[in-house]
């Protein structure tokens, strides 16, 4: 449920910022075309954008809480699978709800095209489809048909016809039905809302534009503008209710100024940083299937074991040991396993508990291989901790006489449930060197 509110904030600010760039930069500035391919490609952007995960650079250990680790145990609060679980079907059932209910809204209004196609009457005018309606309705276009009420006649209609010609020769409904879909994916979102209108003014624009171009007087025309400003018309088509404001009266007399080919590419850097912020990851956080070394092979017993791929030996003790990371300590290596690892779903359903012992090693690359399972109650615990430790990214090796060295780890994990109340070194332990302090993997 977080990565899901995680991904909607993010995909919000996105989107505003690209926005933002839109009416800076580009609204009422540049050529109508380039406003209309940007807004709804600035929209699928922001959704993309955020659910990228592009690494780029090498993944630092999580040390920023350190300071509330303590040197004994550490217990990892683990999600309970089935909330956990709960928490994020329902969030994307309250997106279906969501989705559903604007689909049927665009539905609704095909229906409603539909519906008025087969009440009218459908004639030619200066070679495009009309159909006429006995109802007053205000004049629209859908695709390749104009629809406008029979109150519209002699010089009214042609301009009316002119207008929606354009549309239609400019492929707006195109473009209108791409913009619903993005606003039926992002329906939570009110920036994609916001950028959805900005479409429909700058194709009013454009429309409005070409009737002006061809030679029609402008007061003849917001005449005819201000007639057909009642009556039904739907959102998803292009009509002349949606000229009925202020600001596209002040088009019609306004100058574009800017170059249109530097004021696009001067959202370009808008986009990259965005892409930086929202859409860069850290590498080497996830195990690479590539790499024989930490490939873990089953035994009769239910353990894990790797294969001897690298013929190595490990040392116990050494002049100067492995570090996790660039340099972090060993409670680093605790809290980031603590911050990853989950109480498996199969094991928390069926009161499964105990203790897993975990062997690896850091190889004299600075890269952990070897891992095995020394002991485990159950093998979805055995899984979830090899899991775990495979994702570990690159340690900085230790040294034996100034030459990088292998060196063998083993450390306990306790899966447990809050109201088993188990004291620390209860579990017996390992006795063997280089034992890392227990964790303790609590399922509420």
């Amino acid at each position: 449920m977080r990565d899901l509110l995680i991904y909607a904030l993010e995909a919000a600010a996105c989107s505003g910022i690209l926005l933002a760039a839109y009416s800076i930069l580009l609204e009422r500035r540049v050529r109508f075309l380039a406003c209309r391919l940007y807004l709804p490609a600035a929209m699928a952007l922001a959704a993309v954008i955020p659910a990228l995960s592009i690494p780029v650079w090498n993944a630092v250990p999580a040390g920023t809480a350190a300071a509330a680790i303590t040197a004994g145990e550490i217990t990892a609060a683990a999600i309970t699978p089935g909330s956990s679980i709960d928490a994020r079907a329902a969030g994307l059932v309250l997106y279906g709800c969501g989705v559903a209910v604007m689909s049927a809204i665009l539905l609704m209004q095909l229906l409603r095209i539909a519906h008025i196609r087969r009440s009218g009457t459908t004639t030619c005018v200066d070679g495009v489809r009309t159909v006429r309606i006995d109802s007053r309705i205000s004049a629209f276009s859908f695709f390749g048909t104009i629809y406008v009420g029979a109150n519209a006649d002699g010089e009214a209609l042609r301009q009316i016809v002119m207008h929606e010609s354009s549309h239609i020769r400019h492929r707006h409904s195109c473009e209108r039905i791409v913009m619903e879909l993005l606003r039926i994916a992002a329906w939570w979102n009110p920036f994609v809302w916001i950028a959805a209108r900005r479409l429909v003014e700058v194709e009013e624009y454009e429309a409005d534009n070409d009737v002006l171009q061809s030679g029609t007087d402008t007061a003849l025309y917001a005449k005819t503008i201000f007639e057909q400003a009642f009556g039904y018309s739907p959102e998803i088509a292009n009509g002349f209710r949606n000229s009925l404001t202020k600001k596209r009266f002040q088009m019609m007399t306004s100058k574009k100024t800017g170059s249109t080919a530097l004021r696009v590419a001067a959202t370009l850097p808008i986009a990259a940083v965005l892409l930086a912020s929202f859409g860069f990851t850290a590498r080497a956080t996830e195990y690479d299937a590539g790499e024989p070394a930490a490939t873990v092979a089953r035994t009769d017993a239910g353990a894990a074991q790797s294969p001897a791929a690298d013929k190595e030996e490990p040392a116990l003790h050494v002049d100067k040991m492995p570090a996790f990371g660039d340099g972090g300590s060993l409670v680093e290596f605790r809290q980031w396993i603590m911050m990853r690892i989950r109480y498996p779903k199969e094991a928390y359903e069926r009161k499964i508990k105990g203790l897993v012992v975990v062997s690896f090693v850091v190889g004299s690359d600075g890269n952990v291989k070897d891992i095995a399972i020394l002991k485990s109650p159950d093998q979805s615990l055995s899984d979830e901790a090899v899991r775990v430790m495979k994702m570990s990214p690159a340690w900085t090796p230790g040294e034996q006489d100034g030459k990088p060295a292998s060196v063998k780890f083993v450390l306990p994990i306790t899966f447990a449930f809050a109201d088993d109340n188990i004291p620390a070194g209860s579990q017996q332990m390992p006795d063997a060197p280089n034992t890392v302090d227990e964790i303790t993997v609590t399922a509420y």
